[in-house]
């Protein structure tokens, strides 16, 4: 689902995206040493990151929902945190409920800083790029 995300962000905003294309996919941001103490890895890696903003996006599946995981999860972000990297987390949930869907990348734009359309044109368009987002989804939680 990182690629649907990544496409709500790139995509024109005519279509129901964000109209944002500066992002790098899977980007690593490397550990400073004084750092290296708080996690085990050299580096973290963040789905969706725009260099420009120093914003990363994050989609979190399932596999996020396990206590190991979330821990790893926690630890991640506020190392993020401490490097000045602002970080948005979206859900299978968000894809799945127009409103929670707008305000998720209503906020992600907020991060951006930029100005989306407020006109129902644009919500009706962002809610058929969504609909056409998860499109063969089995469920919710793939």
């Amino acid at each position: 689902m990182e690629t649907a995300l990544a496409l709500a962000i790139v995509l024109p905003k005519a279509k129901g995206g964000l109209g944002y294309r500066h992002i790098v996919l899977n980007h690593r941001i490397l550990i400073p040493q004084e750092l290296k103490a708080t996690i085990r890895s050299d580096y973290l890696e963040v789905d969706i990151f725009a260099p420009h903003r120093n914003v990363g996006v994050e989609y979190d599946g399932d596999a996020h929902s396990e206590l190991k995981r979330r821990t790893h999860d926690s630890d991640r972000l506020a190392i993020l945190g401490m490097l000045g990297v602002s970080m948005r987390t979206i859900t299978a949930s968000h894809f799945m409920h127009q409103l929670d869907f707008h305000r998720a990348m209503n906020s992600v734009a907020a991060l951006l800083h930029l100005k989306l359309p407020t006109a129902r044109d644009y919500q009706l368009a962002q809610n058929d790029l969504r609909i056409a987002l998860i499109r063969g989804w089995k469920s919710h939680n793939d």
